[in-house]
């Protein structure tokens, strides 16, 4: 999409094919409590337009406005690589399945959906408080919420222009019983910012300061792996990325207040990230060296614990399925932890048409 580096914003709106759910579906569980399905938050086939957008209010509205087969994306198409008018619809696939010669067709990769120097844009700050440690629960509550910890971690943010949207599962209710049940507490806080080739370096950084600022923390994964976290999501700065935004399917008996999930825009100033969200000088760099090597120290039994608990479980059904022994397998298991697959290690891909692959498969 053609842009105006000096004055045009602009994000991408992905339509799934067929009008297919691009959303998550929540349903009452046997538990009585809501529960969520995200599988259908994949997108093999669809559409993608570019969408100027004028600012915080504008954007506020698109997202509120977003229906539920489609998502969003903060990076704009790459138009010299489609071959068609900038501005028009763009057919999506999958990379594999991209055509010869292109015309008018992308796949949702860095190749086709880029973030474009010295123009502006938003970007996104995902906050979620899924295995959050109790005190930094408790510090975010000191500080007085999500808004003033990051505030307080990078006062250049306090006068941005921005638009902050709840979870999905904010304002269930069960429509036959009237009762209301607390959301996940997550939510995104869409930043205006000057350049938005700038964000991937800049949510790195905003990262690492809410590391020093006690925002920080690993999380134990499920193959023992120490998972870096913090209170902002570091790893949602790519500019195909898909957000989704679009409301979900709730399944009866529930309900949803959707006034609870409306997006509100924040009136401000577009803000020069490289000043608001600098980066760390040489001492504060040792500090966090320091603070996270104490961090990993601290969960070093329960890492330990959990790998060899994952690799037993995983070893078991190789060997089942390929005839191994076991021991074999967990020789080979135990270098995914230093960060090498062997050809036997198994891959599970979002496509169905793969489903699960070996890395010699992939090979």
């Amino acid at each position: 999409m053609e842009k105006n580096p000096s004055t045009s914003m602009a994000i991408t709106i992905f339509q799934k094919a067929d009008n297919g759910l691009l959303s998550k579906s929540i349903s009452l569980g046997d538990d009585g409590q809501p529960k969520s399905d995200g599988s259908a938050c994949l997108m093999f086939r669809g559409s993608a337009r570019g969408v100027e957008v004028a600012g915080a209010v504008e954007l506020a509205a698109i997202i509120n406005g977003l229906k539920s087969s489609e998502a969003i994306s903060l990076g704009v198409i790459d138009d010299a690589k489609t071959g068609s008018t900038p501005g028009n619809p763009v057919n999506v696939v999958t990379a594999r399945k991209l055509p010869a010669p292109r015309d008018g067709v992308i796949a949702r990769t860095t190749e086709y959906l880029v973030f474009q120097s010295q123009c502006p844009g938003f970007m996104l700050l995902d906050y979620d408080v899924k295995g959050m440690p109790a005190a930094v629960f408790n510090a975010l509550n000191a500080a007085g919420g999500i808004w003033d910890a990051l505030v307080e971690t990078c006062p250049g943010l306090k006068e941005s222009g921005r638009v902050q949207r709840a979870s999905t599962s904010a304002g269930l209710f069960n429509a036959e019983t009237d009762e209301r049940f607390l959301g996940s507490g997550g939510l995104h806080i869409y930043i205006a910012v000057a350049d938005v080739s700038d964000i991937p370096r800049a949510l790195k950084v905003l990262h690492q300061r809410l590391w020093l600022a006690d925002y920080g923390w690993f999380l134990v994964g499920s193959t023992g792996q120490l998972l870096e976290r913090s209170i902002v999501d570091a790893s949602v700065g790519s500019p195909e990325r898909l957000i989704f935004e679009g409301a979900p399917l709730i399944k009866a008996p529930l309900a949803q207040d959707r006034e609870a999930r409306t997006a509100v825009a924040t009136v401000g100033p577009i803000i020069d990230t490289r000043v608001a969200i600098p980066d760390l000088k040489t001492e504060e760099r040792t500090e966090l060296t320091s603070l996270q090597e104490n961090a990993r120290k601290a969960l070093g039994k329960d890492s330990a614990a959990r790998r060899a608990d994952s690799d037993q479980k995983l070893a078991k059904k190789l060997s089942e399925k390929t005839g191994s022994p076991i021991s074999t397998i967990l020789v080979s298991l135990r270098h995914r932890h230093q960060r090498k697959l062997l050809p036997l290690h198994p891959l599970l891909f979002d496509d169905p048409e793969i489903g699960e692959a070996t890395v010699a498969d992939v090979l």
